[in-house]
């Protein structure tokens, strides 16, 4: 195989998995809207497409599934003190869950236990 058609297989990769994300971000967010979660605040922001968890104390979980196309969940934890420096940061692997529900499933569970641990 020529390496210009390894390239074209990589972009066509990359290009689906924008795709998934974006379709995967709008199928999350229409759930999420509507669960609750022991005290957080769930939005997206309007301009960016973050999905935003707050919980009135000056704490803030920026967690969007396969932002920027990637297939992970890259979670950030701020609060008003930090500038523009997380004090919490960390990518979890999306790999293997092309399926939106259970990709959902696993979403919930990633993100219901980092706001537990931080709510306590």
């Amino acid at each position: 195989m020529k390496k210009s058609e390894i390239r074209q297989l990589i972009r066509e990769e990359i290009k689906d998995y924008y795709k998934w994300g974006d379709e995967f971000q709008r199928f999350a967010e229409k759930k999420l809207r509507k669960m609750k979660f022991n005290g957080w605040n769930f939005t997206v922001d309007p301009r960016s497409g973050t999905f935003e968890f707050d919980n009135k104390e000056d704490t803030y979980v920026f967690a969007t599934p396969a932002w920027d196309g990637m297939p992970y969940i890259p979670i950030d934890v701020y609060t008003r003190d930090d500038d523009d420096k997380p004090y919490y940061s960390n990518k979890v692997s999306l790999k293997g869950y092309e399926d939106f529900d259970k990709a959902f499933k696993y979403y919930l569970k990633v993100i219901k236990k980092v706001l537990d641990k931080i709510g306590k």
